[in-house]
């Protein structure tokens, strides 16, 4: 996590928290999320976040697709960066 300064708090899902931040080396913005592995382990996710990893990176390069930048854990979490989309996910942009 020390290539980024995070900016905020963006969002909260099932298994974890999405921040805004910023690639400190080229300054450009990104999305992390985070994922608690002890919460993943004892809900019994760790294969599917594997799941999502891989079918992620098989996307990679499609379009209409956010695309994962990288993916990488330290002792507490996994951490998913993805490219930044400005306005936000699917869900918040569809009105009934």
């Amino acid at each position: 996590m020390s290539e980024y300064s995070i900016i905020r708090q963006v969002g909260t899902g099932a298994f974890g928290i999405v921040y805004l931040a910023r690639e400190i080396k080229t300054q450009e913005l990104v999305a992390i999320k985070q994922l608690d592995k002890q919460d993943l382990i004892k809900k019994g996710k760790q294969d599917a976040v594997m799941r999502e990893k891989q079918i992620l990176k098989e996307l990679t390069g499609k379009s209409f697709i956010i695309q994962i930048k990288q993916a990488f854990m330290d002792e507490e979490s996994l951490y998913f960066v993805f490219e930044h989309c400005l306005y936000g996910t699917l869900s918040n942009l569809i009105t009934v």
